[in-house]
Parts: C-alpha cells; sequence; structure tokens
C-alpha cells in the first residue's frame, strides 16, 4: 500500500472517530478534536474540513442512503457512508477515491470488515447519475424540534427552512479593524468586501494567522452580526465600560479601539487568556479581570455594562454544525435562561443611573431574546435604547429598536450568524 493511500486512511479514521463521536456520544467538535491522531496540521485541516460537510448535510446523505439500502446499518457503518457522501458531493474528493477509502476504512474495523462489499456497493448506486440527482433533489438537514418549533413560531415555516438551508454553507470570514478609516485600503490589499459598517469579508481564506495584518494587530476575527451590537450604543470615546463576560473580546476591543475605558471580566482563565492575547496584538487597552460575574464587587459604577451572555449558541449553527447533536443535561435551556437574567440583575449594580446595558445573545431562539427583553421591561423597570450609530440595516432592528439577525439575511453577500442585542437604560 503506498504513503498516499495510508495518509488518506489516517485522515479519514481522524474524521470518522470526530463524527462519530458527535453523533453518536453527542461531544462537541473542539479544536483538540483531532490532536491525538499522528498527521501534520494539513491533514487535520483536511479530517476537519471532512467532519464539517458531514456534519452540515447529513439530511441529503441520509436521503440519497435511503434510496439504495433497504434495511440502515449500524450507525458506525451509516457514518461511513455519509462521510464518503460528503466528501464526493461537497469536497469534491474522486468519486473512486472516497469510494476506496471508505471501504478501507471498514475494512480496517473488525466489528465490520465483512461489510466492505455492502459499503462499496451502496456508494457506487449512491455516486450513479441517479444518486446525483437525489442528492441535488434533497432537502436540507433538518434541525431538532427543541430549535425549530420556538424559531417556527417566532419567524414563521418559510423562515426556519431557509435558516436549515443556509446551515448548510461554509460561512465566511469576518475581519473588524483597529483603525475605521483603513477599511478601504485593507480591503483592496486583501481582496476582502467591504461591509457596511467597516467590517471586511473574506470568502477564501487560508491560515488566519499568515493573512496581511494579524502580526501587526490591524484587525481581529468576529462576526459581522456580533459587531453590530456595539454599533447600537453610538460614540463611546471616553466612556466607561464593563464587558461581564468578555472572553474572547470582540465587543471589548471594539470599544477599546473607540477609545473607551474598558473594563472586560471573564470567569474562565482559558478564555481570557484569548482576550489577553488579542490585546497584546492588536496593542488595545484593557483591564482584565478573572473572576465570576456574579460574585464580583465593586463600588465603581460604569457608563456602559455589556453582557455577552452564555447561550444556546443556536445563531452559530453554520459554523458550528456539531451544536444540534450535543448532549444537554435535563433543564439545560431553562438553567441558561435563569444565568442571562441573573447577569442583567448583576448588571443594573454596576451601572450609573443614566447609564446603558448592552444585552446580546448568539442564539435564534426568542426565549433568549424577545422574551429575555420583554421580561426585563416588566420587571426591572427597564427601557430599550438605540443610538445606531451605521451599519445596521433598519430591516434588522425591531420595533422597539433591538437587532434581530438570521443565517439566511443578507445571503448575497454571505449571510451572517443569527444573533440579538438589545440596549437597556433605567425607565
Amino acid at each position: 500500500m503506498s504513503r498516499p493511500v495510508l495518509l488518506g486512511l489516517s485522515v479519514r479514521r481522524a474524521a470518522f472517530k470526530a463524527i462519530n463521536e458527535i453523533l453518536i456520544d453527542g461531544k462537541m467538535l473542539d479544536a483538540r478534536a483531532f490532536e491525538s491522531n499522528q498527521i501534520t496540521s494539513t491533514e487535520k485541516a483536511m479530517a476537519n474540513r471532512i467532519t464539517l460537510a458531514t456534519l452540515r448535510h447529513v439530511g441529503r446523505s441520509d436521503h440519497v442512503l435511503n434510496k439504495f439500502m433497504s434495511k440502515k446499518p449500524s450507525i458506525r457503518v451509516h457514518n461511513v457512508l455519509r462521510m464518503a457522501l460528503a466528501e464526493i458531493y461537497v469536497c469534491k474528493t474522486k468519486p473512486y477515491a472516497a469510494v476506496d477509502l471508505a471501504v478501507r476504512l471498514i475494512g480496517s474495523d473488525y466489528r465490520h470488515f465483512r461489510l466492505k462489499g455492502f459499503v462499496n456497493a451502496v456508494l457506487r448506486k449512491s455516486v450513479s447519475s441517479e444518486g446525483r440527482q437525489c442528492w441535488l433533489d434533497s432537502v436540507p438537514t433538518r434541525l431538532p424540534s427543541w430549535i425549530a418549533r420556538p424559531v417556527a413560531n417566532q419567524f414563521g415555516q418559510i423562515a426556519l427552512q431557509a435558516i436549515e438551508s443556509t446551515h448548510e454553507t461554509e460561512p465566511p470570514l469576518d475581519l473588524t479593524l483597529k483603525h475605521a478609516d483603513e477599511a478601504a485600503e485593507r480591503a483592496k490589499i486583501m481582496a476582502a468586501k467591504l461591509l457596511s459598517n467597516g467590517s471586511l469579508r473574506l470568502g477564501h481564506y487560508g491560515q488566519i494567522s499568515d493573512l496581511p495584518g494579524y502580526s501587526s494587530g490591524s484587525w481581529w476575527v468576529q462576526d459581522y452580526a456580533a459587531s453590530l451590537a456595539v454599533h447600537l450604543l453610538g460614540n463611546l470615546q471616553g466612556l466607561t465600560v464593563l464587558d461581564l463576560c468578555s472572553a474572547p473580546g470582540g465587543k471589548a476591543l471594539q470599544c477599546a479601539a473607540q477609545g473607551a475605558k474598558v473594563t472586560a471580566m471573564d470567569r474562565s482563565q482559558q478564555r481570557l487568556k484569548l482576550l489577553r492575547a488579542n490585546l497584546r496584538r492588536t496593542k488595545l487597552n484593557a483591564k482584565t479581570i478573572h473572576f465570576d460575574a456574579m460574585k464580583w464587587d465593586t463600588e465603581q459604577q460604569f457608563d456602559v455594562v455589556i453582557v455577552d451572555a452564555p447561550c444556546s449558541a443556536t445563531g452559530t449553527i453554520r459554523r458550528h454544525p456539531d451544536l444540534p447533536y450535543r448532549q444537554q443535561e435535563n433543564g439545560w435551556l431553562n438553567k441558561l435562561i435563569t444565568i442571562q437574567q441573573d447577569l442583567i440583575m448583576r448588571a443594573l449594580s454596576f451601572v450609573k443611573p443614566n447609564g446603558r446595558i448592552l444585552y446580546c445573545v448568539c442564539s435564534l431562539l426568542p426565549q433568549e431574546g424577545e422574551h429575555m427583553i420583554k421580561w426585563a421591561i416588566e420587571n426591572l423597570n427597564l427601557k430599550t435604547v438605540n443610538n445606531n450609530d451605521k451599519g445596521v440595516c433598519s430591516l434588522w432592528l425591531t420595533k422597539n429598536g433591538c437587532l434581530r439577525t438570521r443565517p439566511d439575511y443578507w445571503l448575497e453577500c454571505g449571510g451572517m450568524d443569527g444573533f440579538y442585542a438589545a440596549v437597556l437604560s433605567h425607565n
């Protein structure tokens, strides 16, 4: 067996292991998913790409496979087939190579090696002209009911289907600039699209640290939708800002770049390291504190308190297609909602009487967004305000001035994360 085939098999083993951990065990996909495999960084990137493509297209793969299988095999064999189809139809691996590697992969598993012929036969039918048409005619992967039901109730069935379709696409890379006046020049240098709020968007990119301006700290990675939240606050020059759940720090960096005096806090030491690294790289100033916001206290009061609350992250499924499969403990969403409410009340103790609270979540669920702000208004004597300075399309603003974005918005430009943000002040 030649070395390229062996290496190709190692990449598929790494992807297969990750896919099984997600679809069978409900684990999360993180940066360490492929660290234990004896493959190069380039091969790890390839394994990651195969894994993400497989997860994004489970629905289409199953639609094709169901046509050519009389009964479902074991979940591990099923995942080999899903992975091979995602490679062929999404990653554009040559069909003969993907089929051969899938057969070798299942053949190396002592529990299923007798199914090599089955895998070969099903995949050959699945990549026929009939199989290809079946792939094209199928529908995107459906969201689980705990996401789909509240999203459909809030936005409608057509919007739900559009969101599910968008989840199949690979998201672009958005960059927020340290100096907004450099946007046009940097867009030319990086062959990037200049967005309405001054962010840059790259459709194709390699290693992020190799991009122009990374080492000089001219920008940081931040999804367009997430970057809009700070714009709801208007001019921050000279204002004091407390960011309660700050890491990895996109909003803290935005505030510091505008001339605000920023205090950035996070309970996770590991995540705080990322924030401090971003501050060093961008040469922006902020006081960082490793502490739980619910236990921290100070006599100082701030002009602005940011509550970028822990949430379901359902607005980021396009980036994290493992999310719908994560195994969650009973009542986990209610616990998150309680934390969000507690953080808003905690923020009230830190904000000046005429100050503002920026509440935001990267969630599609109205329980964490629209319903949360309704609760804050009714129970905490707060009101919503909006000092939008630029970049926020009026179509993405609710009647009370809150920001609501969805993955199916602005598709002609590459879409965006699902996000909700509201600025609150004393009534």
